[in-house]
């Protein structure tokens, strides 16, 4: 066609015959040198463009993304046909960048240095019981997490005095503590936290009042463990790219600052290595003011081992690790929490 622009991008006009959408879509996405194709489209609403995108996808297997304005018809048909359709260009140009780097990252990914953990029966044991219910308290949590070789904090689960005291002994002071309860999960909005208790008077008052305002618990005496810095790590299941894994700054930070990085799992080692790099708080890892590197391949071990977690157990929804504990000699999960379902 004459009128139509036959360079990168291609433009084929309002002009253009909705018969031969299909047929350019085709020859496009059939070319060895293009790596995949992003359709825009402003206000031609004719479903022979959404069917002719969907149907170079199929046939060549290559990524494809859309933007489209005012398309309500083109909007259902790439909606059912599992293509993304960005509500604006600058974000469908985001996304494909991210896809081109996901792909380079994939072509340099390394071999994971470390043994993955195989869930054996007391893992299995263990989710079955978390599965048959929506949430799960933070001890339950970090069970499952230990189970697939991510550290946590030195914890105990307590009823009674005698349990804290003596649970108290072989932790040993300063120490936190928590309501643990499966319906709870911001612990410190409900007054379910108390921190740096740092004598056995002290914690037996603490948990006097604990108990009046939760009566029978169960509470989560905790080692007040310190870090260098405080790192959150997650995973969400999104609806259309599966579980996604996420990883920045932890803490009362999360909110305030928003630094965070994501991933589509499964990730390797190079790609959770990717993640950690691009937050505007990594040179907190590295050799800040003088104090030493902190243990950047812990947090990229625990990135890999919680995306693998979200790949073998389809049925968890969101799962938070907040926070982090990071520190010179590794890393420790404080709290946890985590969803089933979507």
């Amino acid at each position: 066609v004459d009128f139509a622009a036959h360079s990168n991008p291609v433009d084929m006009t309002p002009q253009t015959s909705s018969l031969n959408y299909r047929e350019v879509m085709a020859e496009l996405a059939g070319d060895e040198q293009i790596g995949g194709l992003l359709a825009i489209n402003v206000g031609l609403d004719r479903q022979e463009f959404a069917r002719g995108l969907v149907a170079a996808r199929n046939e060549s297997q290559k990524p494809v993304l859309a933007y489209t304005l005012d398309t309500p018809q083109l909007d259902g048909i790439l909606q059912e046909n599992g293509i993304h359709n960005f509500p604006t260009l600058e974000g469908a140009l985001r996304g494909f960048h991210a896809l081109l780097n996901a792909h380079t990252l994939a072509d340099t990914d390394e071999k994971q240095t470390f043994e993955p953990v195989e869930p054996g029966s007391e893992e299995a044991e263990l989710w079955l019981k978390l599965c048959g219910k929506p949430q799960s308290n933070e001890f339950e949590v970090k069970q499952l997490l230990q189970a697939w070789g991510m550290p946590v904090v030195r914890e105990r689960l307590v009823r009674t005095r005698g349990e804290i005291e003596t649970a108290a002994q072989e932790l040993g002071f300063p120490l936190v503590l928590k309501i643990c309860r499966d319906e709870i999960i911001h612990k410190t909005e409900v007054g379910g936290v108390v921190l740096d208790i740092r004598n056995m008077s002290a914690l037996l008052g603490a948990w006097e009042r604990m108990e009046k305002k939760f009566p029978g618990g169960p509470f989560l005496l905790q080692e007040m463990a310190q870090a260098e810095v405080e790192l959150i790590l997650g995973g969400r299941r999104d609806p259309l790219f599966g579980p996604v894994v996420m990883v920045g700054l932890g803490g009362t930070g999360v909110e305030l600052f928003r630094d965070i990085a994501l991933g589509l799992a499964p990730l390797t080692e190079a790609r959770a290595r990717h993640m950690l790099q691009k937050l505007k708080s990594y040179p907190l890892l590295q050799d800040f003011r003088g104090r030493g590197p902190l243990a950047e391949e812990a947090v990229v071990e625990g990135l890999v081992r919680l995306s693998a977690l979200m790949c073998e157990h389809g049925e968890i929804g969101e799962l938070d690790l907040n926070p982090l504990l990071v520190g010179k000699d590794g890393v420790r999960a404080a709290d946890a929490a985590m969803l089933i379902g979507m």
